[in-house]
């Protein structure tokens, strides 16, 4: 291989290695903001609420506290579903284990970002695949922790999004 190719497949390379730090640096900064609002304004927030995305917070012992409405709308249920119900996952027939994992790492502080997910939804207690929704799924996450103000985890928050960010 000539020093040329060498040099131009570095520069390639550097310039991608540069690209999906921006990207990791840019996902940081949604948590840090994200958790900052929770943390001023409280679990449940017009601007959580208004969030495009589906968001879902749970606790430690992985029960629902809240979440948007773009959640409610993907999962086809009201929260009195979910305030009534024990265990917010149904871990049997989630069909992404990642998530399974992310929702569990979370309490160790842990942020983390999942691709390629197949049915995120599946992960949810009493929800039921909607055939014929022309809405695609979310094919990625980010599962970070909610900090109190004594740096204590206090909830894990799961947001989903459309396509790998």
């Amino acid at each position: 291989m000539s020093d040329k190719i060498k040099e131009q497949l570095s520069e390639e390379l550097s310039a991608v290695q540069k690209m999906l730090e921006e990207r990791t640096e840019a996902r940081g900064e949604i948590i840090r903001k994200f958790q900052e609002i929770i943390l001023n304004e409280g679990l449940f927030s017009q601007i959580v609420d208004l969030f495009p995305y589906p968001m879902v917070v749970y606790t430690p012992t992985y029960r629902f506290k809240t979440a948007n409405r773009a959640f409610f709308e993907a999962v086809n249920r009201q929260a009195e579903a979910f305030d009534n119900q024990g265990e917010l996952f149904d871990r049997h027939k989630a069909a992404d284990i990642q998530l399974i994992e992310a929702s569990r790492k979370v309490f160790s502080g842990k942020s983390i970002y999942i691709q390629n997910l197949k049915d995120p939804f599946s992960l949810f207690t009493g929800t039921v695949k909607q055939n014929g929704v022309k809405t695609e799924p979310p094919q990625s996450a980010v599962v970070f922790p909610v900090l109190n103000d004594k740096n204590e985890i206090t909830h894990g928050v799961i947001v989903f999004l459309p396509h790998s960010v």
